[in-house]
């Protein structure tokens, strides 16, 4: 890529681009024929460079979804930079930019997460808000999911709203790829406020959380926290916190799990045999009243 373009890219000068193509016109090709390029494009986006980034979208809006060197596009790249303005842009100029996956499966939204960008997550979910339902090629993470993993409660606070907002709770407890939701990952990783927004803070359930789903594995979110005091011996404050939160919830284990689902089959049965009776001699009764006329 010709030097003065690469310039003029990191310090957002569109009046200097403008110059170089009077120049020549294929500049901007020239640098972008390799497999995975960096493009002009990708070194304004890393820079938070809007008006430069609107510049080259008009010229080249193929580079919009071209991926660099590490497999990411722009979009990918601001919105682990939290650069707000340009993320805008982006989508501004397409906004099925959100669903774009990078080399390794992830969209913008999980690059946001990783990196707690809540205005950027705000901005994504808000030009498509299915992007949110995306999940990684590996291990079949949602944002959600990443959010836990990295810690990052803000972020993960700003989408259990936005899915409350758009009433697309069932999304909140996907298994990944070996079945974990995100209260699996936040009681195995201690976090005790990523709990209380699931659970409550009282323990009293939030409407669509099912706090007895098991993983692949066979565990549910009190197995997960049995293991942990197993392997801490006497335990810390924050694991009785969790099993408190979780017992409030009614969270059973999950050999407890196939025993309630045995005893609600039974009594449903029952109830089903008493109706089939109570139909029996109903019928008994009609007919014993057309022959007494």
């Amino acid at each position: 890529m010709d030097p003065r373009l690469v310039e003029a890219a990191l310090n957002g000068n569109a009046i200097e681009l403008q110059k170089l193509l009077q120049e020549d016109p294929l500049v901007i090709e020239r640098g972008s024929v390799a497999v995975y390029p960096e493009t002009a494009l990708h070194i304004a986006a890393m820079g938070g460079r809007t008006e430069f980034v609107r510049e080259i979208l008009k010229l080249k809006p193929d580079f919009s979804t071209r991926l660099d060197k590490d497999g990411f596009s722009t979009t990918h790249i601001a919105s682990a930079n939290g650069l707000v303005e340009t993320v805008r842009e982006l989508l501004k100029f397409r906004r099925e930019l959100a669903l774009l996956k990078s080399s390794d499966g992830r969209t913008s939204l999980h690059c946001a997460a990783v990196a707690g960008r809540v205005q950027v997550i705000r901005e994504l979910v808000g030009f498509f808000p299915d992007c949110i339902g995306e999940v990684t090629l590996i291990r079949g993470e949602t944002a959600l999911h990443i959010a836990v993993k990295y810690n990052q409660f803000e972020a993960f606070e700003a989408m259990f709203d936005i899915l409350k907002q758009l009433n697309m709770q069932e999304i909140m407890f996907a298994g990944d790829e070996d079945g974990n939701t995100v209260l699996h990952l936040a009681v195995a990783r201690k976090q005790i406020q990523t709990v209380k927004l699931l659970l409550g803070s009282d323990g009293r359930q939030q409407e669509a959380v099912d706090v007895n789903v098991t993983t692949k594995s066979g565990l549910t979110a009190l197995d997960v926290s049995d293991i942990i005091l197993q392997m801490m011996g006497s335990g810390e404050a924050t694991d009785y916190m969790l099993r408190d939160l979780l017992l409030r919830s009614r969270a059973l284990r999950a050999s407890e799990v196939e025993d309630y689902l045995d005893t609600a089959q039974v009594h449903h049965s029952q109830i089903s045999v008493r109706a089939a009776l109570l139909e029996i001699m109903q019928n008994v009764f009609l007919l014993l009243s057309l022959f007494v006329e």
